[in-house]
């Protein structure tokens, strides 16, 4: 490891205002090297004062004749205390004056001889009477043995959890006044020597994977937060299949655990070769780059094995990838074009079937289309995408705000759209709305439609609610692309904001708050993992209760349509709707010929065998028995025979 590399690279996401990614970078160097004065002085300058304090103790303890680092611990108020350096192991200072020690004198000597001759007096009469009491109750125990009297039995409590099973720590509205039980502590992870030299530390997870039982045949959500604690701090969520699993990265290790949510349980671990890597996840695939190895690999969400490995198809290293939930055959890339500081990124379209590039050679010449508004490889970005990966999001990760950027794909060919007067995350919905994590709900063209001001919105998985959540972690839900809220869902527990911000974060790294918050509104959960911690917290919620008991009129959509359709072959989708007023009547508004819907929401239609690539908006009437409607969007791509 080249640790000074490492401080640089530390101090140059410092100047860029990315503490998190600068800590991630410090917490290498000096987990390899706990001495290294100069990571601690450089995590010091990024620190909280508290943090800044024990930072720079740490450093004095390294080096206690530095001044400088004194200096500052006394601009802190914090005197610090006269460390000889023998006490921390280290050579005398030369600025030391060294006095000679004066020889014995005689009768010193006599005192020091009299003082020994005493302590092995006394160690001998108390080792003898030790060993007479041993003797004793040695006879007194073969007594009790020979006797009737029946000893008495000691009972030592070993049990402990096993699993990954999540435990109510809170509980929103309670009339009872019984004490809520005692959360058990889990079994602790077993930590031993890495043989590789990659990994520092490795542990065994399989003895944590839950034995797989059929689940009750009418479950009842439970409105509680639940908490599973993981070994390590949680760094990088990710969804795929829909929302069904999430993709959980721990911080330092080479290793991806599969998510579960609905059983709230870690259900398989892809161990990797290399901790230095990117990933994201869509469909039944992850895809992970091993940035050392310059390297792209596939891993199945089906079999839970790779699948594939191939060199990176561009050269030069990657910054960002990004694909859609519910769309494993593609993602988006950006990358390095050189490695001087000045040299752009570029970006291209993955096959993740075969690992290669997918060719647009008109937007090749485009620069607007290669690189979006953040030309320098260094400036680095978050994307977002919707569930198909239709839409991509792009806002800078840089130290001031300078709007959003939108990628919409086709089959041949990818715009971009920059708005320069939002700021923020965006995330990209299922339902032609954008929303920021300044309040801000936008539509395709990144023009403002409504505002809910104080709260950063995110969307739902399926897109059939939108989440806001105030500075305090209070949460509320509303329907796509309405400022009013449908009902309040509690506050999340350890949330966190950094200086009064916004929860998107002007945290300025890859890992926005967006992403550490998970909503699903037909599963009826909501998953929140706080920075910087290794707790993953869930609650549970009946939507359709929850909806009835606002009294409000509701008509929602809670299913998500089929992304692709193959020329000559049937496509058929059901839609799932949820009415406070029901049964639902459909019609088709815009659709391609041939396409029809039965009168329970069924669509279906065979594209023509001669279709080439293309796309398809679709546009369903959807409307209940009290009148209450709304309009169903669909973009179904058409791929060739």
């Amino acid at each position: 490891m080249n640790e000074a590399k490492l401080i640089r690279e530390a101090r140059e996401e410092i100047s860029r205002g990315h503490y998190e990614s600068a800590g991630t970078i410090l917490s290498h160097v000096i987990k390899a090297n706990p001495q290294n004065e100069e990571a601690w002085l450089v995590a010091a300058s990024a620190a909280d004062t508290d943090q800044e304090i024990e930072y720079l103790q740490r450093a004095l303890s390294l080096n206690p004749g530095n001044q400088v680092t004194r200096a500052r611990l006394a601009e802190l108020g914090h005197e610090a205390p006269l460390v000889t350096s023998e006490e921390k192991g280290h050579p005398r200072p030369k600025n030391v004056v060294q006095f000679p020690t004066p020889p014995f004198s005689g009768q010193v000597k006599m005192i020091l001889v009299t003082n020994t001759f005493l302590i092995l007096f006394f160690s001998l009469t108390f080792f003898i009477l030790v060993q007479q009491s041993h003797n004793l109750q040695s006879r007194l125990d073969a007594l009790l043995n020979e006797s009737d009297i029946p000893k008495q039995a000691r009972t030592t409590d070993t049990s402990h959890s096993t699993s990954f099973s999540g435990q109510p720590i809170d509980q929103e509205v309670s009339t009872s006044t019984r004490p809520l039980p005692s959360t058990p502590t889990p079994a602790p992870f077993r930590v031993t020597p890495s043989p590789t030299p990659f990994q520092e530390v490795d542990f065994d997870l399989s003895q944590f994977l839950p034995v797989r039982i059929s689940p009750p045949s009418a479950p009842t959500p439970i409105p509680l937060w639940s908490e599973m604690e993981l070994p390590f701090p949680i760094r990088n969520v990710v969804p795929a299949m829909g929302g069904k699993y999430l993709i959980i990265r721990l911080d330092g290790l080479p290793t991806l655990l599969v998510y579960e949510p609905v059983e709230h349980q870690i259900i398989s671990i892809l161990r990797l070769q290399s901790e230095q890597f990117l990933y994201t996840a869509g469909g039944n695939l992850v895809l992970v780059y091993l940035e050392e190895e310059n390297q792209l690999q596939t891993w199945s969400l089906e079999t839970f094995t790779r699948i594939r490995a191939r060199p990176n198809p561009m050269g030069n290293y990657l910054i960002e990838m990004v694909m859609g939930h519910s769309n494993s055959t593609r993602a988006f890339i950006r990358y390095a074009v050189g490695t001087d500081r000045n040299d752009p990124a570029g970006n291209y379209l993955l096959d993740t079937r075969s690992l290669t590039k997918i060719p647009y050679p008109e937007r090749d010449e485009d620069p607007n289309n290669r690189h979006g508004h953040s030309q320098k490889h260094l400036e680095k970005v978050n994307w977002r995408s919707n569930a198909t990966m239709t839409r991509i999001t792009e806002q800078p990760q840089t130290s001031f705000p300078h709007g959003i950027g939108l990628y919409t794909f086709g089959n041949e060919s990818w715009n971009y759209r920059l708005n320069y007067k939002i700021n923020g995350t965006a995330s990209p919905g299922e339902n032609r709305f954008i929303y920021t994590s300044e309040g801000k709900i936008c539509d395709v063209s990144l023009e403002e439609y409504a505002e809910i001001p104080g709260t950063a919105l995110l969307t739902s998985h399926e897109g059939a609610l939108v989440l806001g959540v105030d500075q305090e972690g209070k949460i509320h839900l509303y329907p796509p692309g309405s400022p009013s809220p449908l009902f309040a869902l509690g506050t999340f527990p350890k949330f966190q904001t950094r200086s009064g911000s916004l929860p998107d974060g002007k945290f300025h790294s890859r890992f926005t708050q967006d992403q550490r918050i998970h909503l699903s509104a037909q599963d009826g959960y909501v998953i929140y993992t706080p920075p910087g911690q290794r707790y993953l917290y869930r609650k549970t919620f009946d939507l359709e209760q929850k909806l009835t008991q606002t009294g409000t009129p509701y008509l929602l959509v809670l299913s998500m349509p089929p992304p692709f359709a193959k020329a000559g072959h049937p496509w058929s989708y059901q839609i799932k709707t949820l009415s406070s007023h029901g049964p639902m009547t459909y019609s088709l508004d815009v659709s391609p010929d041939g396409m029809s819907v039965s009168p329970t929401g069924r669509l279906t239609w065979i594209p023509h065998i001669s279709r080439t690539e293309g796309k398809e908006e679709i546009k369903v009437f959807i409307q209940d028995q009290a009148g209450n409607r709304t309009h169903h969007h669909i973009e179904l791509t058409i791929t060739p025979f």
